[in-house]
């Protein structure tokens, strides 16, 4: 008798439980980092958001929000990279995987879209109450 097919092994939105327990375990290695081994100065508010990691486990982007201006925005992005291979080691040393992979940081635009979408909204509703006050006069 013929076995069904079996499913391909996608990427983290497959279900790959692995891919998810890496990135994972790889955002809070990276934030843990950030906050006790970081040499250097970060501008701004920073927080590791997500990691994403290639299906082969060699590459990992991971995306920070950075509250602040612009120019703090591309500094820490600058700063985050120049030590990259500092915190490489670090996810070695903790999660003691057979190959590290090789990270790179990027602004992660969901906080900066977020608080846009929050500035919108709130002037609609101050846009509907003016409207209701200029009704009821």
């Amino acid at each position: 008798m013929m076995q069904p097919p079996s499913k391909p092994k996608g990427g983290a939105g497959g279900g790959n439980r692995r891919l998810l327990r890496v990135e994972k375990e790889m955002r809070q290695t990276v934030a843990s980092y950030l906050v006790g081994g970081f040499r250097g100065q970060l501008q701004g508010i920073v927080t590791v958001s997500r990691v994403g990691v290639s299906s082969d486990l060699r590459t990992a982007r991971v995306f920070v929000s950075v509250l602040g201006e612009a120019g703090q925005q591309k500094a820490t992005i600058e700063a985050l990279q120049e030590q990259a291979g500092d915190v490489q080691r670090d996810i070695n040393e903790k999660l003691r995987m057979k190959h590290c992979p090789r990270i790179t940081f990027e602004l992660d635009p969901g906080l900066e879209k977020s608080l846009r979408l929050d500035a919108i909204f709130r002037d609609i509703e101050l846009e509907r109450k003016a409207r209701e006050e200029d009704d009821a006069k």
